[in-house]
């Protein structure tokens, strides 16, 4: 009973949430987005698992997914703000049920499905999907109290087969859950800079970061690998040992002084992941006084080949929205760098049909074959451009389009090259 009451609850916020919008539109916006269609993800997920194409959706997406939790964590903050912003009692009491609410519900959250932790597995998910794996999600049953979530429906058979047919998934898979969790708080970063929309999703950010690097740190003080190590110690011991095939007679994942080195040095590099005045309630800051203003984010991530270190960095200016990143690809011993940059939103029209253009371009190099031990580079490039087509003042149609070379992009599913499209709705109040 108490499991639904809080559902519902919660539910009530994020719905409600558009009707406060509707009213206070010139101080408060809300931007949610709903892709309802990625292709060749869901083909490729219906050809793998046998199940007609409206069951691929039980294997959402990792745009998809991104999307669904970032609009609920939205939509909560920006009810919870709106209820701030609007009610009439006391200052101190105000305050008090403003800022404890938002931490409970983020607490709360995290154990609910769509939370950061659904995200997380959802993100498994994904890539168990693509190889015919039907998983479930241990988050869409509320499991309170809990300290282990492993994705449901799993069996050795299905991890010796994933290794044998691509080493690099196998490996992105386990690195694939705290992705997820910094791209939501990337997207909710984003949103908040760029709409201006003064959410309080500080404690969002704190929770997840702090849950990634303690788990992080756990994987790397552990000694043998298996099950208990978590992502962190799978995805260290296979980069180590690319010739295990994780059979039942090969499962001695004894880890080694090296390996058990290199986990405690990412483990440390992780930490990099709190160094962005966001954290601290720094929504934007002024560059001089001409209203240009900026911000700033440094992202430790795990990849299939080893880890990246992005430094990236957020401008506005009037009608000019910019995002820009330096991506620091490293394997064992050699470093591939990489730049990207993204104009959002700029606005555009044809013919009386207005729109807005959000073109995206990644060029650099990462690991050949995305391998941890070798120096060899491969050209990573990657062009992209959604347009958001302005049928009315709050629901815009908008549909997205990626192509790719081989090589890891963070959200994308596909380390082979790919052509990608989304078709979607976003509701902006």
């Amino acid at each position: 009973m108490k499991k639904i009451v809080l559902t519902a609850s919660l539910l009530w916020i994020v719905l409600s949430a558009p009707l406060y919008a509707q009213t206070t539109a010139d101080t408060v916006k809300l931007k949610l987005d709903f892709p309802l269609l990625d292709v060749p993800y869901h083909s490729d997920v219906k050809n793998a698992t046998g199940r007609n194409f409206l069951g691929t959706y039980a294997y959402p997406s990792m745009n998809q997914s991104l999307a669904l939790t970032a609009n609920l964590y939205s939509g909560f903050h920006f009810g919870m703000k709106s209820f701030k912003d609007n009610t009439g009692m006391n200052r101190f009491l105000k305050n008090g049920i403003y800022y404890s609410g938002i931490g409970l519900g983020n607490y709360l959250m995290l154990f609910f499905p769509l939370g950061d932790l659904w995200l997380h597995e959802e993100y498994h998910r994904a890539m168990y999907a693509r190889y015919g794996v039907k998983t479930t999600n241990p988050f869409n049953g509320f499991p309170f109290g809990k300290t282990i979530f492993p994705v449901g429906n799993v069996t050795i058979d299905d991890i010796v087969r994933l290794k044998a047919e691509n080493p690099a998934d196998f490996r992105r898979k386990y690195s694939a859950g705290i992705e997820g969790q910094y791209l939501l708080i990337n997207s909710l970063q984003r949103n908040n800079f760029f709409y201006s929309q003064g959410l309080t999703n500080e404690f969002q950010y704190w929770l997840s970061t702090v849950n990634t690097v303690a788990y992080f740190a756990q994987s790397a003080s552990s000694k043998v690998g298996g099950g208990m190590l978590g992502d962190m110690g799978v995805w260290g011991f296979d980069l180590f040992n690319p010739n295990v095939t994780y059979a039942e007679e090969d499962l001695d994942l004894t880890f080694s002084g090296e390996l058990r080195s290199y986990l405690k040095q990412e483990r440390n590099k992780h930490l990099l992941n709190f160094v962005s005045p966001m954290l601290f309630g720094f929504k934007s800051i002024p560059l001089g006084k001409n209203g240009l203003a900026g911000n700033f984010a440094i992202r430790h991530l795990l990849t299939p080949f080893g880890t990246t270190v992005s430094t990236q960095v957020f401008l506005k200016k009037d009608m000019y929205k910019m995002a820009f990143a330096y991506h620091g690809n490293r394997n064992y011993q050699h470093y591939f760098p990489a730049v990207e940059a993204e104009l959002i939103d700029y606005p555009f029209s044809v013919g009386g049909c207005e729109m807005y253009l959000s073109p995206r371009v990644i060029a650099g190099a990462q690991p050949k074959g995305q391998e941890f031990l070798t120096e060899k580079a491969e050209f990573l490039g990657l062009l992209g451009l959604r347009v958001d087509f302005k049928v009315s003042q709050h629901i815009l149609p908008y549909i997205d389009f990626t192509a790719k070379t081989k090589g890891w992009v963070a959200g994308n599913e596909y380390l082979n090259s790919n052509a990608s499209v989304k078709l979607g709705l976003s509701a902006r109040f």
